[in-house]
């Protein structure tokens, strides 16, 4: 087995568990927590957690949320998979159901939509959580050793955990390379509606070649079921790597779709699609002011709310071709027809499903 297969803490996972350790006692209340890590290369499965106190999430990404807290909030704490219990209901902690889950091929606009959701004051948005990286991890390296299901569930519970009285929805959006995850989490959420938004292959691979992911570097990341194929020409080949990559996570989202209740979701839809059809299909209600916030945060970049968005850079970069590249192109159109059959545009969950 190789290091990266192994269920333990990565390199960018121990970076976000810095700070003073305090220590854990059985049935103490972990409201305010939140997991950040699973690390299953001991005897037992143990949890890392940090603490936010009363501060709401807001980050482009979950783990920012942390990054800027003072050394005195810098806390840390390691408990069994059993404390989770306390986030089942009637425990007395209120945790919001997952109101949608978010699947994506990365560069195409997910991380806009949950901040552009972020801005109502009835959702919470969360973006890539790191701890369901590392459980479907060890769900993979040993998929018997625990109920997966309840873990799971339990997981979104304490990140779902309610802030204020208005928050009401919680959408969930996953890493790229989770797409081979969604019958599962189908399965473990079945009346959830789960979202698959994507891009024109080129754009995609356009953007990880100005600025990589970590998923398109060889040896970076366990990618877990993600099924690659064909071969990469050398060993620093990221461009064919990416390509892989890419069509891996294009082949489930195609398998999914055409299996039905998958909702498709083009990144030239942003950002009107999320106000005129996506709120409205997950009964996200909002007044003049919300919808004011929403449509102003889908002006600006995804991860730089600040900035302005005026369009993906204008670099001359190399055509591509080949079998993979032919791949790609025939998923997209494949997802494209799917998604634009008559009839299939959005609609309220459980309609004719």
């Amino acid at each position: 087995m190789s290091a990266l297969a192994v269920p333990g803490l990565l390199p960018h996972e121990r970076s976000l568990l810095r700070g003073t350790v305090v220590p854990y006692t059985a049935g103490q209340s972990l409201a305010l927590w939140y997991p950040m890590a699973l690390d299953g290369s001991g005897a037992e499965p143990l949890l890392a957690w940090r603490y936010l106190g009363e501060r709401l999430l807001s980050g482009a990404f979950f783990q920012d949320n942390f990054s800027a807290l003072d050394a005195a909030d810098t806390r840390v704490c390691y408990t069994p998979l059993s404390a989770l219990a306390q986030f089942d209901a009637g425990q007395g902690l209120r945790s919001l159901q997952p109101s949608a889950f978010v699947f994506h091929v990365s560069r195409c606009g997910s991380t806009l939509i949950t901040q552009m959701l972020s801005q109502l004051p009835n959702c919470v948005a969360l973006s890539e959580p790191p701890v369901l990286d590392s459980f479907f991890r060890l769900l993979h390296a040993q998929p018997l050793g625990f109920d997966g299901a309840l873990i799971f569930r339990q997981l979104l519970a304490a990140l779902g955990q309610a802030r204020r009285a208005s928050q009401a929805h919680l959408i969930v959006k996953l890493d790229c390379w989770h797409a081979p995850w969604m019958p599962w989490v189908r399965q473990a959420y079945p009346d959830v509606p789960m979202v698959f938004l994507y891009r024109e292959p080129q754009q995609v691979l356009d953007s990880h070649a100005r600025q990589r992911g970590m998923q398109m570097v060889p040896g970076m990341l366990p990618l877990g079921p993600l099924q690659l194929t064909g071969q990469m020409q050398h060993a620093g080949d990221l461009d064919g790597y990416a390509q892989q990559v890419l069509g891996a996570i294009f082949r489930s989202g195609v398998a999914l779709a055409q299996a039905s209740g998958l909702q498709l979701l083009n990144y030239q839809q942003l950002p009107a699609v999320v106000w005129g059809e996506l709120m409205p299909a997950l009964g996200i209600a909002c007044d003049a002011a919300g919808l004011q916030a929403v449509q102003r945060r889908g002006q600006f970049h995804a991860k730089h709310g600040s900035a302005q968005f005026v369009g993906d850079p204008k670099v001359n970069l190399p055509a591509r071709s080949g079998p993979l590249c032919e791949e790609l192109a025939a998923c997209y159109a494949a997802l494209e027809a799917q998604r634009l059959q008559p009839g299939l545009a959005f609609k309220p969950w459980g309609a004719d499903q």
